[in-house]
């Protein structure tokens, strides 16, 4: 709770780390605001930052114009809701919207704070334990990108195709027939296309998935025997590169978890 005073009236806020939560705004008779938090916690309510005004002059300040006293040994009321009503606006809510911000940043830090604690300990060394494996996780990754992309291109056909072009080994073939295969919306395609090679007309077979469709003209590519051609436009079963992919890109993470028990970091907070 955080308080201040204005106009001898007492202001009492019991803030919400939710930014988007609304804020209520109580004048109470017998400064009853910490009840009414705790009724409202209590019973789960929605989060809310309660604001409360106290020390009131009930008598003036909650009367909208003077007026005899509604008791034989009454106080008379004397009209003071306009200049309170003009207090609440332009000084107790400002100072709450602001104060509010504050807060709202000083809740989320001290629970940031709690928490990479609670995580991580208070200790110091494990800290900088910890900053040494988050180090190798992320220098694992600065070495593993680019080696995953190297070993990917090796392990493709894109290698091979580089490798015939390099030598001349390129043929352009044309689209002799095509069926499709499976639902209209989403329909793959077995296409035959025709080439010659050695003056001899051959056919050259080729499966397409959605939503890749037959060309007109297929490239066709071979590194040294012409029987053995490819083509890197058409749908190819590539699982097999994981085998060698996947390794590396769990590489960092093992490097890390080396580390962890190398150093002895404390885990007590997981």
């Amino acid at each position: 709770m955080h308080t201040f005073t204005t106009d001898n009236k007492t202001i009492s806020i019991f803030p919400c780390s939710e930014s988007e939560s609304p804020v209520i705004y109580l004048n109470t008779f017998l400064d009853e605001s910490k009840k009414v938090y705790e009724t409202a916690q209590a019973t789960s309510c929605p989060p809310l930052t309660l604001v409360t005004v106290s020390d009131l002059a009930w008598n003036h300040d909650m009367a909208p114009w003077d007026s005899p006293a509604a008791f034989k040994k009454g106080e008379p009321f004397t009209g003071g809701a306009d200049d309170y009503l003009r207090l609440l606006v332009e000084e107790i809510i400002p100072r709450v919207e602001k104060r509010h911000a504050d807060i709202t940043g000083e809740v989320l830090q001290l629970r940031i704070q709690e928490a990479l604690t609670a995580m991580f300990t208070s200790d110091p060394v494990n800290w900088l334990k910890w900053a040494v494996v988050f180090a190798i996780l992320i220098g694992g990754y600065a070495v593993a990108v680019p080696l995953y992309k190297k070993m990917s291109h090796s392990a493709g056909c894109e290698r091979k195709r580089d490798i015939a072009k390099s030598r001349g080994h390129v043929i352009k073939a044309s689209l002799a027939a095509k069926h499709p295969t499976g639902e209209v919306s989403r329909c793959n395609w077995h296409a035959a296309y025709r080439y010659t090679i050695d003056g001899q007309e051959q056919q050259y077979t080729a499966y397409f998935k959605h939503p890749s469709t037959p060309p007109l003209y297929l490239y066709l590519y071979y590194v040294d025997d012409p029987g053995k051609l490819f083509s890197c436009e058409e749908y190819r079963y590539e699982n097999h590169k994981a085998v060698f992919l996947l390794p590396l890109i769990f590489l960092p993470w093992i490097l890390a978890g080396i580390a962890l028990v190398l150093l002895r970091v404390d885990l007590s907070g997981f």
